[in-house]
């Protein structure tokens, strides 16, 4: 027989399997009489498979060619008469089973059927090949001979516990019953895979393998002192096993023949996987090549080499470090998870690089093994964290499996840190256009955080990310932008999680994993549970919105229902079709279905005695949902009909009317609900009526009967919308509507407004409501309501002339009489339509004249309307101003004479109707403009600036007074204007920037004669003069010193105006602000309080005399600001005596009014003021306290009340012992006694007796109070000063007072001010660095190591050579480090730490000589080892 070379063989293994081309079979099939070998058919059987994933998405037609040529390869093994053929028959006759079965089933029945004879369902996103290649043993389990997989009508209830899903289940749980009972009954597992079989390592290292009909094929028996099974994983083509255990021993399986292929052995040091340290990942890449990695975070990447007798393999390491000979035991960081991205059907970029991603505590990296180990993306966790390092991280690929709905579906990786998630997009660029080579390129594509820690993920499929968190949830998202759709809890289902322990401690804390024990594939997860093996399937979006509707969440299931119409996803189902059109249609028929079953379950056996209210919100949610789905013809037809059958019509037509009126609902195409609809809203709400006949399509209604309704009930909107939209009338509404006014009949005046409305949107081209009219139905109604407006004589109205108005242009007439302001603003708007431009021809019945409308046409009809008839003045004003500013606006198109626009112009300016002034002057301003100059004569002109003056046209008044140079009147003008008032400034700059030296001077004297009268602005006149003439500010205050108001006006503005242009000092000295001050004083007497102490924050010093201000408040009775000022100018003593009057009189007013007040009266005033007494009296007190030293201002106070007041009522005495107790607490008790006796020489001791016992009261008090006092504050600062010590103690302090590697003293004297600005870092040791100098060192270490990165690590002492924890204060760091004081004093040198980084020796004997004795701390014995391929 003809061997199969081991390049070929190799090429059938590393290949990507793709969908083979059906050629000629008879070419490829050898004939029967051929010598081919098992080995050469097993070669064309793997060429022709389809992968599992890409079954769905494989034509029915290549499916049928696929089964026939495999079973024609079946009839070629069975001619070789060969045993070595029988497990490869079986294979392919597996696979013939599962074609078949796709073949008669489509894609969404696949989706819900868990027959296990798909073992599609089995594979995961990342697998591809057959179906275990095991013969079954003899086991009870066996439930049947023959080596095909049974289909699930096969399977018998007892084998399979499916849990019906609850209303808020993701999953259809169902559990493997027989092989859990087998499994949990003989052995402990510890981890599991599935492939299209199951794979189980237990404590007592074993291998169990199982396939998906529970029949137990194989214990695969390694030496127990391997330990535990601590991860495993089945070959991409289900040929082998690997398996990894607690000793750090890896084995491969041959699964086909039970035998076991290579082991490889744990070392007690060199390369590779140390003795006794676990074995926690195990991933195949291919058949012969997988990777691994141990509990102490070295990884390998391996590639097994078969010989005819023997296999050999070669690992190479991928993570972590080898320790040196004279290192100590190294700390290293472990890893998290380790995923490759196996090769699919689908070429995609990287595809040929065997790419791999790992992750560690401080990274992910996704490395490359073709052509040579590299890293080709990394990212920090600190770069998108804030966290250094996490305690747990994961990451799944999904491989594209299609090309069927996206030719550019590339790889993406899903990965954790934390409670961060992520998805990375994998695609490629062209580095060169020259030489085309393609570049990878990992883009983070989106990102999210979740609630809790996220241990393990699985791809679902291609659009759901399923997370596992520590708080025992499951969180699913949609890939696309990581949108959390649901999460649910899984206390019944959750995973072993193992943990390893060793006695190696590690830098960040292992968690237990449940990685090892969750799978999924292809819609399913898999889950090892301390009890049992089950699996989940999702349910497709018929069942979840079928368990909804059991349960009764009929609301819910509606709303998921149209989520999924439109094309989101609020719940994680299958089988929503990715086509919009085919995705509406299946789930609105799928919809309609729930929604009628719900109608009639609702509304049967309805009894006449239930209130119908309550089937109001299910009548709503069956209406809405329908609306949501666009079946409306469900409503009109079954549903309506079932409610009319209950005998609830008027719920059905409650909500219907709602959505009318709020636009959801235009049309409703059955009569019937319509008439009823109506009837219910003539009965109930005639208001609402109306609305409704105008957002339905009257095409659809009874017309006639529709426009005798709005006629009966009065409905104008209604009937010119049905005469509109269902006839296609526009000029019957206005005369309609026209003859109601005319009639009197219901609201004339809302009748006249709508009748405007209509025509201004009619005549623009709008249709009425709403909406724009096509042109050739706008062309029809504009000769229609023209042919109306612009007939000059009465037409036929229901057989009869329409008699209103008079003739000629009778309709014209009656609505210029009607309303001539609202008429010509409809005719303003309809003048802008451009179809005037050429005209609106019209056919007159009467005369059979052709009329042509235009806009000069309807100018001379006003004119003559004019003529004919008599009008008010302000008619005329409204009629004359339309057609002087038409005639501006459109005198292209029309042609007035020039008598006629000369008696426009004399009617305009001889009105005297105030109200249409402006209008007025705007018309003959248009007049100018459109190029009419009215006739006069030289002498004339004097008398039109008259007539201009006499009508307030001060527009044309300051035009013809400017042209003449006049810019004294034109100033005037403004004035006289009280709009254009404001504006007068910048006309006056723009003057003077413009004229002549001559020109200014007018402008100048005509301001300052007409300065009282531009004072309304204060700022901009005084800016004008600031700006203009500076000198002219003391003329002006002279020249107001008649009226002190404008002055006092004119200087406030003086002084606003510089303060708030930055004048931080009085310009022009403090006799403005005295003159100021004083007016104020005179007219604005309540501000000056305020407007002082505004001064006072303002200016570093007063910009008044104080004197004068002083005297001035004092002569005004300004007792207030008068003590203000005088407390300004520390004149305390004159300002406590008037302060005293003040509140001496004010406490006689309230002792008075408190004797004589009756019993019961409001004691509210009283009581403000009493407290104005308090506050008085407290203000004295302040005042004094401002001079505590001199005793005279205390004197005072004890003379005028506490000495003189008789205490005639119970407020009196609380004021004297308030005022006493303050004179005691700034004066000593002997000197109040002795000035008692000098000043009050005659009086006897009985009247004192009292003051004098409270003074002596108090003074004992004092005395006591004061040693309490004492004594607590010499315990408190004992308290202080032990405290001090103690941080002193514990603070960190440099060994020497400068820098450890530039030398630079540390003293702020000697530093630079680039050394001022940088941080120093002081560690444990008492090291102290720059940190500039820290870094550049650390950066040669870096170098030195040959590390890929020094970012996992903080800070180290470069002396001391051990990193630590550093916590940063402010712009220093204090650095806790443990480290040994024995430490040479020599290694303290940085000139040896940089011989030895210049010399570039071996990373091992750096470390050596930085570090001579280490101590025993684990965080001491940190190795950078956290870095991949590593450097040679």
């Amino acid at each position: 027989m003809e061997l199969i070379s081991e390049s070929e063989d190799e090429d059938l293994k590393m290949e990507i399997i793709s969908k083979p081309e059906h050629v000629n079979i008879d070419r490829e099939i050898p004939e029967q009489n051929s010598l081919e070998n098992i080995a050469r058919i097993e070669g064309l059987y793997l060429k022709a498979l389809i992968p599992e994933m890409q079954l769905i998405d494989t034509p029915k037609q290549d499916l049928i060619e696929t089964c026939t040529y495999l079973e024609n390869l079946q009839k070629l093994i069975i001619q070789q008469d060969s045993n070595q053929g029988i497990l490869l028959l079986e294979r392919i006759g597996r696979d013939i089973s599962l074609y078949q079965h796709f073949i008669k089933h489509n894609e969404s029945e696949l989706q819900e059927d868990i027959s296990f004879a798909d073992t599609s369902i089995l594979s995961g996103p990342s697998r591809r090949g057959s179906t275990l290649g095991l013969k079954h043993s003899s086991s009870r389990l066996s439930l049947k001979t023959t080596g095909t997989v049974p289909e699930m009508k096969d399977l018998q209830d007892e084998q399979l516990n499916t849990i019906p899903p609850g209303p808020t289940g993701i999953f259809r749980w169902s559990s493997f019953r027989e092989l859990s009972l087998h499994l949990f009954e003989n052995f402990k597992p510890t981890v599991f895979a599935v492939s299209s079989g199951i794979a189980i390592g237990t404590l007592d290292s074993k291998t169990v393998l199982y396939d998906l009909a529970q029949n137990h094929l194989a214990t695969l028996q390694s030496p127990q002192e391997y330990g535990a099974v601590t991860a495993l994983d089945i070959c991409p083509d289900q040929t082998q096993v690997i398996v990894g255990f607690q000793s750090g021993h890896i084995s491969l399986w041959d699964i086909r023949k039970r035998v076991l292929v290579k082991t490889i052995d744990p070392v007690d040091g060199g390369d590779g996987h140390l003795k006794g340290i676990a074995i926690t990942h195990l991933a195949f890449n291919s058949r012969d090549v997988f990777y691994s990695a141990n509990q102490q975070g070295a990884a390998y990447y391996h590639i097994l080499y078969k010989r005819l007798v023997y296999s050999t393999f070669k690992s190479y390491r991928i993570h972590g470090r080898l320790k040196a000979p004279d290192e100590p035991d190294l700390i290293n960081t472990t890893i998290y998870s380790m995923s490759p991205l196996l090769k699919g059907k689908v070429k995609f970029p990287g595809d040929s690089l065997s790419l791999v991603a790992v992750t560690s505590p401080f990274k992910l990296a996704i490395l490359s093994m073709k052509p040579s180990p590299r890293i080709q993306h990394r990212i920090m966790w600190s770069s998108l964290n804030n966290e250094h390092a996490v305690e747990y991280s994961c990451t799944r690929w999904w491989v594209p499996t299609s090309n069927k709905y996206n030719s550019k579906r590339l790889p993406r990786l899903a990965f954790s840190f934390g409670r961060k998630l992520g998805v990375i997009n994998l695609s490629s660029t062209m580095e060169s256009a020259e030489d085309q080579s393609k570049k990878l390129v990992f883009n983070v594509a989106c990102q999210t955080e979740s609630e809790s820690d996220i241990t393990a993920i699985e791809w679902i499929n291609s659009q759901f990310i399923l997370c596992l968190t520590s708080d025992a949830k499951f969180e699913i998202y949609d890939s696309s932008n990581l949108k959390k759709i649901e999460s649910v809890l899984i206390s019944t289902h959750k995973p072993i999680e193992n943990s390893w322990e060793t006695s190696i401690p590690k830098v960040i804390p292992l968690h237990p994993s449940p990685q090892h024990n969750i799978s999924s594939n292809f819609n399913r997860l898999f889950i090892m549970t301390d009890k049992e093996i089950c699996f989940g399937s999702l349910l497709s979006w018929q069942d979840r919105l079928a368990v909804l509707i059991r349960t009764g969440n009929f609301k819910m299931a509606f709303q998921y229902g149209i989520a999924l119409f439109e094309g989101e996803y609020p719940i994680v189902v299958l089988g929503v079709p990715a086509d919009k059109e085919e995705r509406e249609q299946i789930v609105a028929d799928h919809l309609s279905g729930l929604i009628l079953n719900l109608t009639s379950m609702s509304l049967s056996g309805i009894s006449n005695q239930e209130d119908p209210s309550i089937y109001y919100d299910t009548a709503k949610l069956i209406i809405d949902t329908c609306i949501s789905i666009n079946k409306l013809d469900l409503i009109f037809g079954d549903i309506f009909e079932r409610f009319v059958d209950v005998s609830l019509s008027s719920i059905f037509n409650d909500i219907l009317q709602n959505l009318i009126l709020n636009g959801t609902i235009t049309s409703v195409p059955n009569p019937q609900i319509i008439q009823l609809m109506f009837e219910n809203l003539k009965r109930e709400n005639t208001s609402q009526l109306e609305q409704v006949l105008m957002l339905l399509d009257p095409k659809i209604m009874d017309l006639h009967n529709t426009v005798r309704l709005c006629k009966q009930w009065g409905f104008t909107n209604a009937l010119i919308h049905v005469y509109n939209s269902g006839l296609m009338e526009f000029g019957l509404p206005v005369l309609e509507i026209i003859e109601k006014i005319d009639k009197n009949e219901g609201d004339s005046a809302q009748d006249l407004y709508t009748l405007f409305v209509y025509l201004a949107y009619i005549l623009q081209g709008k249709a009425f409501p709403f909406g724009i009219l096509e042109e050739d139905v706008a062309n029809i109604a504009y000769k229609s309501i023209f042919g109306i407006l612009c007939s000059p004589s009465f037409v036929l109205f229901e057989d009869n002339e329409l008699k209103v108005g008079k003739e000629p242009w009778p309709y014209l007439f009656f609505l210029l009489e009607k309303d001539t302001v609202e008429l010509l603003k409809v005719m303003g708007a309809v003048f802008d339509n451009s179809v005037l431009n050429s005209g609106i021809s019209l056919q007159d019945d009467k005369h059979k004249d052709s009329l042509l409308i235009t806009r000069h046409y309807i100018i001379n009809v006003f004119l003559h309307l004019i003529e004919s008839y008599s009008w008010s003045q302000l008619q005329l004003d409204a009629i004359y101003s339309f057609i002087a500013r038409s005639y501006n606006k459109y005198r292209v198109y029309m042609n007035i004479s020039k008598k006629k626009l000369m008696e426009i112009f004399n009617s305009l300016i001889a009105s005297q109707i105030n109200e249409t002034t402006e209008e007025r002057q705007i018309a003959v301003i248009s007049l100018y403009e459109g190029g009419f100059i009215p006739e006069r004569q030289e002498s004339d002109k004097d008398r039109f600036l008259e007539r201009f003056k006499e009508a307030k046209f001060w527009k044309l008044y300051e035009k013809s007074v400017l042209e003449t140079g006049q810019y004294d009147l034109a100033i005037e003008s403004y004035i006289a204007d009280v709009n254009r008032k404001p504006s007068v400034f910048a006309s006056i700059r723009k003057w003077i920037s413009e004229g002549k030296p001559e020109t200014v001077s007018l402008i100048k004297s005509t301001v300052q004669k007409r300065l009282p009268d531009l004072l309304d602005d204060t700022h901009e006149i005084v800016k004008l003069y600031e700006d203009l003439w500076a000198n002219e500010h003391q003329d002006n205050i002279e020249l107001l010193k008649d009226n002190p108001s404008l002055q006092y006006k004119y200087i406030g503005g003086l002084i606003g105006f510089k303060k708030s242009n930055g004048a931080g000092t009085p310009l022009y000295g403090k006799f403005l602000f005295d003159k100021y001050l004083e007016l104020m004083c005179e007219i604005q007497p309540k501000s000056i309080l305020k407007y002082l102490k505004w001064l006072d924050d303002i200016y570093t010093e007063e910009p008044y005399h104080l004197e004068l201000v002083t005297s001035l408040c004092s002569k005004y009775k300004l007792n207030r600001v008068t003590i203000w000022l005088l407390e300004k100018s520390r004149n305390y003593m004159e300002a406590v005596d008037l302060y005293l009057e003040i509140f001496l009189v004010h406490l006689s007013e309230t002792n008075s009014t408190l004797l004589d007040q009756p019993p019961r009266s409001d004691e509210t005033a009283l009581k403000k003021q009493k407290q104005k007494s308090y506050d008085m009296l407290n203000d004295i007190i302040r005042i004094c306290e401002l001079d505590i030293k001199n005793h005279l201002l205390w004197f005072k106070i004890l003379d005028r009340i506490c000495f003189a007041l008789e205490e005639t009522t119970g407020f009196l005495k609380d004021i004297k012992t308030l005022a006493m107790e303050a004179c005691i607490a700034h004066l000593p008790v002997p000197k109040i006694l002795i000035h008692l006796i000098e000043s009050q020489p005659k009086a006897e001791f009985g009247k004192y007796r009292q003051l004098i016992t409270h003074l002596l009261e108090t003074t004992a008090y004092q005395k006591q109070t004061l040693e309490i006092a004492l004594t607590l504050t010499n315990s408190f600062g004992f308290e202080l000063y032990h405290e001090y010590i103690q941080k002193c103690k514990s603070s960190f302090h440099p060994s020497l007072g400068q820098c450890q590697l530039c030398r630079r003293l540390f003293h702020i004297k000697a530093m630079t001010i680039q050394e001022q600005q940088d941080k120093v870092v002081i560690f444990k040791c008492h090291h102290a660095f720059h940190s500039t100098c820290l870094v550049s060192a650390l950066e040669k270490a870096q170098k030195v190591y040959g590390q890929d990165s020094f970012e996992d690590y903080e800070l180290w002492c470069i002396i001391c050579g051990k990193p630590s924890q550093v916590k940063f204060k402010g712009k220093q760091a204090e650095i806790q480090y443990e480290h040994n004081t024995e430490t040479s004093s020599e290694l303290t040198k940085f000139e040896k730490v940089e011989k030895y980084l210049e010399g570039k020796p071996k990373m091992s004997e750096i470390y050596n000589s930085l570090v001579v004795t280490l101590s025993k701390s684990a965080l001491d014995e940190i190795q950078m080892n956290d870095s991949f391929l590593e450097e040679e």
